[in-house]
């Protein structure tokens, strides 16, 4: 009976460990998703809408304009959370 007590056991650690191992994987691919957004974004904000031709301007400004507002939420949340943080 012990002995299949140690293997049971010996199962879950190898089980728990391939989990974790699997959440490492996803948690590196959405940080790795989450940077190239971010690049993307950065591209975005920092180029020259008067370099691109006169119909995908107006997609752009609306771009950065959307990115913005997305921008400021995410500055005020972090700073909320880290107001609540300090307390």
């Amino acid at each position: 009976m012990e002995d299949l007590m140690a293997q049971f056991k010996a199962y879950t650690e190898v089980t728990a460990q391939k989990v974790q191992t699997k959440q490492r994987e996803v948690d590196e691919r959405v940080q790795l998703k989450q940077e190239a957004v971010e690049l993307m974004e950065w591209e975005i904000m920092t180029a020259d809408i008067n370099s691109y031709p006169k119909e995908d301007r107006l997609i752009l400004r609306k771009m950065k304009e959307k990115m913005a507002k997305i921008g400021i939420l995410k500055i005020f949340n972090f700073y909320q959370s880290s107001i609540f943080l300090s307390y």
